[in-house]
């Protein structure tokens, strides 16, 4: 047999159980080379001395074989974040096999900031879709389109004194909207005229429209589908129905289209399309609803194997004002939503089921099931279609999940208090809002913008001062 005959046969045959070591072939074949040929033994007469001789050469063989198949193995490095699960074939013997690549590094820990979360304090923040980050400070509305790392400075309309609600759409389109409120008398009652300031050069200038009035105290909440198309929900301070305003010009007009019990923060995905999830807190609601038409009309939608309405066990996992919603389009048609599913109240066990639309959410398809060993507390961020982003239980001592596979794998991805209150566009750049010292007395307690350029794994305050 050849030199590489030989190696060929060590390779294939002798060195594949454990992988053998980076050329740990060509060392035993060198090994054979230097040892003398060995006859074969039978069962015979006592065996004489240059039996004893070349039986010591055998043994030498062995030895350097031995030695070859137990000298460390160098592996290559494997890439950041990569990690491997292993499946037993039919002999039970392990063999390793990748998963997916983790969307971001993990990490154990995450460092304190260095800088003095005072310089960063804000009184409302939050980054668009197009990655532009933008925090409320006073009369001062700061933009960033670089992730944070540099601040331009706009006015705010000096009339807006008392802001309701900002919604920034990208770096030059911005709508600020302020409730002015006229007390009641004897023979009536309070009403709250609704202003909408909108600029459209970033904040040089700003104009007003009035989008209407509403009997008694009510919070504005703004939800744009882009600069043009957009909607207003006036919630009555008390309990009652949502008044809902549309604009289609960019905010000049406003219509009032309906009013509607609301659950959950509604979600604009066009000019005419809304959408309402609802939560396990109110059994018996529908799950998901839609209105085709700016919220004049709605109809409920069925999800495949959870029906149509809210139990104690079932509902959409909940959202906040400045968080992703429950609908969340990664392109013109494409669509995920999250379905929490309780399955123990003693650990509080749970599924997250991840369904998906690829017609606007006329057809929906039941794609990923992650189980957990506590119920979430937010809703996923879905990047696109195969990176999202998930707490594995409620937000104190959360873990953030990663997963690049569409759900199919998961890995560990940095601080779970990134989904508090955050927003991120590729994984890497996010941007929150933290209350410091929320345990203080009031007069010591204030919100603050952070920021993280890795994922999650360390933040630092916004620095305004950089321009």
């Amino acid at each position: 047999m050849t030199r590489p005959d030989l190696e060929l046969e060590l390779r294939d045959h002798y060195l594949s159980f454990d992988g053998g070591s980076p050329g740990a072939a060509s060392r035993v074949a060198a090994a054979l080379d230097r040892a003398p040929a060995r006859r074969r033994w039978s069962i015979g007469p006592p065996v004489s001395s240059r039996a004893f001789v070349v039986a010591c050469s055998a043994f030498v063989v062995v030895a350097l074989v031995a030695a070859a198949l137990l000298l460390p193995r160098h592996e290559p490095s494997a890439a950041p974040g990569a990690s491997s699960t292993t499946s037993p074939e039919a002999s039970g013997t392990p063999v390793a096999t990748p998963t997916a690549t983790p969307f971001v590094q993990p990490t154990q820990a995450t460092p304190m900031p260095t800088i003095d979360p005072a310089v960063a304090k804000v009184d409302d923040a939050g980054m668009t879709q197009t990655g532009v980050i933008w925090a409320l400070r006073g009369s001062v509305l700061d933009i960033s389109t670089d992730h944070g790392r540099k601040w331009r400075e706009s006015s705010l309309p000096a009339a807006a004194s008392s802001i309701d609600e900002v919604a920034v759409i990208d770096a030059d389109h911005a709508f600020v909207a302020v409730g002015q409120t006229t007390p009641g008398g004897k023979q009536s009652k309070a009403m709250t005229k609704i202003v909408i300031y909108r600029t459209g050069d970033g904040g040089a200038t700003w104009q007003a429209s009035q989008a209407g009035s509403v009997q008694g105290d009510v919070g504005v909440r703004l939800r744009f589908a882009d600069a043009s198309s957009g909607f207003a929900i006036f919630d009555p301070a008390t309990s009652g129905p949502s008044t809902i305003v549309r604009t289609t010009d960019g905010g000049a007009t406003w219509t009032v289209t309906t009013s509607v019990v609301l659950d959950q923060p509604i979600e604009a995905t066009n000019a005419d399309t809304l959408w309402l999830g609802g939560i396990r807190a109110f059994p018996g609601r529908p799950l998901l609803r839609v209105s085709r038409d700016g919220g004049a009309t709605w109809s409920d939608v069925q999800l495949p194997g959870v029906g149509a309405k809210t139990t104690e066990d079932l509902g959409l996992l909940e959202t906040q004002p400045e968080w992703p919603g429950a609908i969340q389009f990664v392109g013109p048609n494409e669509a995920f939503l999250a379905v929490e599913k309780v399955l123990a109240d003693d650990p509080p066990a749970c599924e997250v089921l991840y369904y998906q639309t690829l017609d606007g959410g006329n057809t929906w398809s039941q794609v990923a099931v992650l189980p957990l060993k506590q119920c979430p507390l937010m809703s996923p961020i879905f990047l696109d279609a195969t990176h999202w982003l998930q707490a594995d239980k409620p937000i104190q001592g959360a873990h953030l999940l990663a997963t690049s596979d569409g759900g199919q794998t998961w890995t560990p991805a940095g601080d779970a208090r990134a989904l508090y209150n955050a927003w991120t566009i590729d994984g890497q750049s996010w941007s929150k809002m933290d209350q410091i010292d929320p345990d203080s007395n009031i007069d010591h307690s204030y919100f603050a913008l952070f920021i993280s350029w890795d994922g999650g794994v360390t933040w630092q305050p916004a620095d305004f001062s950089a321009r």
